[in-house]
């Protein structure tokens, strides 16, 4: 068989219990074990954080999940025998960014890993996530204006 190019749903059903969870488990176990080759696309690592962190997506009664849990599960499947990463140094690079909190999101974590092996700059407006950022007025020739500072929600 020719190499499966997995999608998110096989990760979140994996953990969940639908009618598809054991067939997603049963693949996500051969391609550890390399009886299966698959390719992982970092957009979908991205997607597989997102549903995994966020409650919402999580199955009643499920603990959520923290980033660095997240980021720590997708290292290991990073790691699996019978799987292709795209981009693999530049994925555990953003990876271990954002397992260690320095990123948001694992968005932002990949922009930045993607920026910084090339040694380009991420352009933004927050600075705060990334540390060797542009600034768009730099970026057409002027000074940046300092950082802003983040306001606080006010809570009703």
């Amino acid at each position: 068989m020719p190499r499966l190019w997995l999608d998110t749903s096989i990760f979140t059903d994996a953990v969940q219990n639908h009618d598809n969870s054991e067939a997603c488990r049963n693949l996500l176990d051969a391609v550890e074990h390399g009886r299966v080759q698959a390719v992982l696309d970092p957009v979908v690592l991205c997607e597989i954080a997102y549903m995994l962190v966020k409650p919402i997506f999580a199955p009643r009664g499920a603990p959520t999940r923290t980033p660095r849990q997240v980021a720590e599960y997708l290292l290991s499947v990073v790691g699996w025998a019978g799987r292709e990463v795209m981009e693999r140094d530049v994925v555990i690079a953003a990876l271990d960014t954002w397992r260690q909190g320095r990123c948001d999101d694992l968005v932002d974590a990949f922009l930045h890993s993607r920026a910084e092996a090339r040694g380009e700059h991420v352009c933004t407006i927050n600075r705060q996530h990334f540390p060797d950022s542009v600034h768009p007025t730099e970026a057409l020739g002027g000074q940046a204006p300092p950082p802003r500072r983040r306001r606080r929600r006010r809570r009703l």
